[in-house]
């Protein structure tokens, strides 16, 4: 099987083979042997080179987002894939992927932003995840504060292309 994700904005292919209990990733320079641990719909235990490795999932819209070390890694969906580029970067309604806690809001409305350019910063399932800026833009709305509590898929900021 091959996947398609990003990691802060850049694109990545691998593929994935299920040897016995066993998962082979081949990252075209390096192959890894992955034993899946522990998994729940939001959760994903896995030992990686003897070393254990705890990544957060979560669902917006037909995007699936792992979280790991603080990182947003956005899995594309099919659609997007065949796209391509036309929907990178698209701009508009930015939403939490998950629930959690508002710890830092790093923009004010008005506010030119780049591509990938941090914007709120969550604590979420014990981890901080920084969500970024899919294209460069000004920032519209900003519909949350620092300390705010926030559900799953709740509006944080809103960008306009300038």
């Amino acid at each position: 099987m091959e996947l398609e994700f990003e990691v802060s904005g850049k694109p990545y292919k691998v593929k994935i083979e299920k040897k016995g209990e066993k998962y082979i990733i081949d990252l075209g320079n390096e192959k890894l042997d992955v034993e899946v641990l522990h998994k729940t719909s939001h959760l994903l235990s896995l030992s990686i080179r003897g070393r254990l490795h705890t990544l957060y999932l979560a669902r917006q819209g037909e995007e699936r987002h792992i979280f790991i070390k603080g990182e947003n890694i956005i899995l594309l969906p099919p659609k997007r894939r065949e796209k391509g580029k036309e929907e990178k970067g698209k701009l508009g309604l930015i939403k939490s992927p998950m629930p959690g806690l508002v710890t830092k809001v790093l923009v004010k409305e008005g506010e030119e932003v780049r591509e990938n350019q941090g914007l709120v910063v969550m604590e979420s399932m014990k981890m901080e995840n920084t969500i970024r800026s899919p294209g460069p833009g000004r920032v519209k709305r900003v519909y949350i504060e620092e300390g705010s509590n926030i559900g799953a898929f709740s509006p944080l900021v809103e960008i306009e292309p300038v």
